[in-house]
């Protein structure tokens, strides 16, 4: 696989491998930007029995059009930084999904913390 520290995904045979760092129990489920070297995503679920686990397979799976089966948390099963494999046909589809959410946090004004 390709390995970078600083981008949140590497390529592989058939694969993607993206870092993600998950923000349980959020108001909707949504990517949120980068946090480091991973993608930040917001999900309702808690962080319990695995509920948290299934949420994020389930909303990978949406997000890049693949089938849940293709989608498995490699490391982190407990823990807000997990690394999760995706499998598809073309991965540079899938690595072009998720950096296309690091150049909109690129582009996004600053809060301004009001």
């Amino acid at each position: 696989m390709e390995v970078s520290n600083s981008a949140p995904c590497a390529l592989g045979n058939g694969c993607i491998s993206i870092n993600l760092h998950i923000q349980p129990r959020a108001s909707r489920n949504r990517v949120t930007g980068i946090h480091g070297n991973a993608l930040r995503i917001a999900l309702t679920s808690p962080p319990v029995d695995g509920e948290a686990n299934r949420a994020c397979r389930e909303f990978l799976s949406e997000l890049f059009s693949v089938p849940k089966s293709s989608v498995m948390i490699k490391s982190g099963e407990a823990s807000r930084h997990k690394k999760v494999i995706v499998t598809d046909e073309k991965p540079e589809r899938i690595r072009d999904i998720v950096m296309s959410f690091a150049e909109l946090e690129k582009c996004a004004p600053p809060e301004t913390g009001k």
